[in-house]
């Protein structure tokens, strides 16, 4: 799916082409950032991990309860099946 569909079908609030010339976002800032920006995707993916698992467990749990709710939801929609096809 590309930036402009996410956008369209609510996926997304918006584009970001570039966060450095940004004027909602300035990357100097928040070096950290910026940092993050140039580095590797594995270490990035590490790190994603380790702030995870730093997290309150019971706070993991109320949210992934919450989007199985919302996802049964979903499905349970007599219009699910439509907005599926009308989606792909």
């Amino acid at each position: 799916m590309e930036a402009k569909e996410a956008v369209s079908c609510g996926f997304a609030n918006g584009i970001v082409d570039d966060l450095g010339d940004s004027d909602w976002f300035d990357l100097s800032k928040i070096p950290t950032i910026a940092k993050l920006c140039n580095t590797d995707a594995r270490t990035l993916t590490n790190a994603k991990k380790q702030f995870i698992m730093a997290r309150d467990l019971e706070e993991i749990e109320k949210v992934i309860d919450g989007e199985a709710v919302a996802l049964v939801d979903s499905w349970m929609d007599k219009d699910f099946a439509t907005k599926v096809a009308t989606f792909m």
